[in-house]
């Protein structure tokens, strides 16, 4: 009798021939799509951090150069490598005209996902620009400048379409017409830039002014980075009421005569206020931090001026993170409309509250009323520092949400970065797939 002669037998053979069919094609379609997924060049990935993927689709660490061509926004730039060194698998290069005042002191105490992998000169550029590795994302921390006086360099990059440009704006009144300008609306036209503002009030200056006086109007995006960063500080000196302000010392600049005697008021004011003996014995000092020819200061308040010049950036920030208040002081309007003040975001470095006023808090609105001692309509900063002065309960409250709102800060922008390149590194490689030559099609 044949195997296959009954009905029952015929199906169970039948069986077994299909699970060792299906058995066969499992294995060999694993196989077969892991051999296609390992091919995949997708441009970033989310649960590793950012992936660049070079010509044979093997991964490499993504190339992030910071340039700084001016030699004075140390403080922007340690607030850059924050960002983006926060980010895993960077190659991050610096390549800075100077390091000035120990600042490199600050940056190597930062906690980085990824950690600095060298610093070079500005001037390196052109090197990098020719011979590479070029980077795959160049973040103009002076923009003004830097598409200034590296103009071919930049060009030669947006030419090679491998990088992509985060462009700082300082002085939003200054994209109107200049080869900076002509520049970066190269890159917009590619859609391989966009702008990076220190404060909202910066960045909707730049939308507006560009929208009246570009001809061509050119869409772009904006971001906003609040420039803030740790230090480590040490604790404040028990006996001293400290007041501070920076700046030039220029008297053409600022008021200082109005201000060292309304400091006299200010020292009246604690005496004659129901505060704790121990604050009353407490000195106040006003620490006036800067360069240049220091003011003279009335013969009664000498031993309550301090001017501290040429600090290092420890130093500075040491100075500050022992004051009551700082005072913004602004020498011009600017502040509040189309340049982002330094002093704001120091005061959230230094973890201490600020004098402002309604008009401030509208331009810098990362900074929160309750951080800071708030000015009553049209008075004075030195009148407001009257009222709250010997106030520790309230500095102490103050205080902590300055610090809250440093380590908020720190977090949005490390993931606003994240988001940023992402999308950046997506358009470069939109812009490789759009130039790449389509395959030709191979009959079966």
């Amino acid at each position: 009798m044949s195997i296959l002669s009954s009905p029952r037998r015929r199906l169970m053979v039948a069986w077994v021939v299909v699970l060792i069919a299906l058995s066969l094609f499992l294995s060999f379609y694993h196989d077969a799509a892991w051999s296609v997924a390992r091919q995949w060049n997708v441009p970033f990935v989310t649960d590793a951090g950012l992936t660049a993927y070079n010509e044979t689709g093997h991964p490499e660490q993504v190339r992030v150069a910071i340039l700084e061509t001016g030699g004075t926004h140390d403080e922007v730039t340690a607030a850059l490598v924050t960002a983006f060194g926060g980010q895993p698998d960077i190659d991050l290069t610096l390549m800075l005209r100077r390091q000035r005042y120990n600042m490199e002191e600050i940056m190597n105490s930062f906690e980085l996902a990824s950690p600095i992998s060298k610093i070079i000169s500005h001037d390196d550029l052109a090197s990098v620009v020719s011979n590479g590795p070029r980077p795959h994302v160049l973040v103009s921390i002076t923009c003004e400048l830097d598409l200034e006086s590296k103009a071919a360099e930049f060009r030669e990059l947006l030419a090679t379409g491998e990088t992509y440009l985060f462009c700082l704006v300082h002085h939003a009144d200054r994209w109107r017409e200049s080869r900076h300008t002509n520049v970066v609306r190269e890159y917009i036209e590619k859609d391989m830039a966009e702008f990076i503002a220190l404060s909202p009030h910066t960045a909707d200056f730049l939308h507006s002014d560009t929208d009246q006086w570009w001809e061509e109007k050119l869409n772009y995006t904006v971001n906003v980075m609040p420039p803030v960063f740790n230090v480590n500080t040490a604790e404040p000196d028990p006996n001293e009421i400290s007041l501070a302000m920076q700046g030039d010392y220029s008297e053409s600049r600022r008021n200082y005569q109005h201000t060292f005697e309304q400091l006299g008021h200010v020292i009246g004011e604690l005496r004659d206020k129901e505060v704790s003996d121990d604050e009353k014995k407490r000195k106040v000092r006003l620490h006036v931090i800067g360069h240049g020819k220091p003011p003279s200061v009335p013969e009664e308040l000498k031993e309550n001026v301090v001017f501290d010049q040429d600090l290092s950036y420890p130093d500075f920030y040491g100075t500050l993170s022992g004051a009551f208040t700082i005072i913004p002081a602004f020498a011009e309007y600017d502040y509040y409309d189309r340049k982002a003040s330094s002093t704001v975001p120091a005061a959230l470095i230094a973890g201490v509250p600020i004098v402002a006023n309604e008009r401030l808090l509208k331009s810098y609105t990362y900074m929160p009323r309750e951080a800071v001692w708030l000015s009553e309509e049209d008075e004075d900063e030195m009148d407001t520092i009257k009222r709250f002065i010997g106030d520790a309960e309230g500095f102490l409250e103050r205080s902590s949400v300055v610090r809250e709102t440093r380590a908020k800060l720190i977090d949005e922008n490390v993931k606003n970065v994240d988001e940023w390149m992402a999308r950046a590194l997506e358009k470069l490689q939109n812009n490789k797939d759009a130039e790449a030559p389509a395959e030709e099609e191979t009959e079966e």
